[in-house]
Parts: structure tokens; C-alpha cells; sequence
């Protein structure tokens, strides 16, 4: 496995990773730990949010809050604009708004986690902002 950089990212695209020790580079392959992350035009990315993105790539939990099962799709939902899906239950969140549910039966948006470049890598700032998981 590979850091990844924020060229390894197009505007528009997720991807699923698993965070990796920047020391020994042990990656983390617990399921609590996999995150979706999404690279935007920054400027679409809502202002209180931006803080926590890197290059304009946000990072969110993978886990739905729902039923914990995994946030794998990025397609254009209701709105025309890409929006993260979970594929087993139809939740529906907008990464471009702190990953708010847009539409099914996620109780609440995806927990958030802060990002930063380092050394030219995308790596944690941080924990996540709340409880992975249902």
C-alpha cells in the first residue's frame, strides 16, 4: 500500500482507504477505521467545513450510520450533484455539507475526519467528529 496524495484524487471522485502509521507504515484495516474520502472544487465545499478538508478532499467514516454498512457509491442522486450512497439500506449524505442525510434511513451524517498534507501526503489531523457506526 501506497500514501496517497492529493493528486492521487480528481475533483469528483471518492475512493475508500484505510488510514496507514506514517512511521512504521502499518495500515489500519479495522473496519472502524475505513473512511470514504472525496475530492471537490474547494469553493463547493460549504465555508465551516473547509477547515477540516486538505486540497479540497473531505474524509468521512465509511460506515453508515444506519446499519454500519459500508458508503461505497458516489453517484448523482435527486439533486443532479454526486452524493455519497450506501448501496444496502439507500441512505443518502452530501459530502459537500458535512455528509448531512439527504434522503433515507441514516439517523444522522456521517462522522467527519480532519485532514492535512504532510511531506506531500494526505494523512489524519484528527479524530473523527463523532460516533462511527449506528
Amino acid at each position: 500500500m501506497k500514501a496517497l496524495t492529493i493528486e492521487d484524487l480528481s475533483v469528483d471522485q471518492a475512493v475508500l482507504a484505510y488510514p496507514m502509521d506514517p512511521g512504521s507504515g502499518t495500515v489500519k484495516k479495522d473496519r472502524a477505521a475505513l473512511i470514504v474520502l472525496v475530492r471537490l472544487p474547494p469553493d463547493a465545499i460549504d465555508p465551516a467545513i473547509r477547515p477540516r478538508a486538505a486540497g479540497g478532499i473531505l474524509g468521512y467514516s465509511a460506515l453508515c450510520t444506519h446499519m454500519a454498512c459500508i458508503v461505497d457509491q458516489y453517484t448523482a442522486f435527486g439533486s443532479g450533484q454526486k452524493e455519497l450512497r450506501c448501496r444496502c439500506h439507500g441512505s443518502v449524505y452530501d459530502p459537500r455539507r458535512g455528509a448531512v442525510v439527504l434522503d433515507g434511513p441514516a439517523p444522522r451524517p456521517l462522522p467527519a475526519i480532519p485532514l492535512a498534507v504532510r511531506a506531500g501526503k494526505l494523512v489524519v489531523a484528527g479524530d473523527f467528529t463523532g460516533k462511527v457506526g449506528p
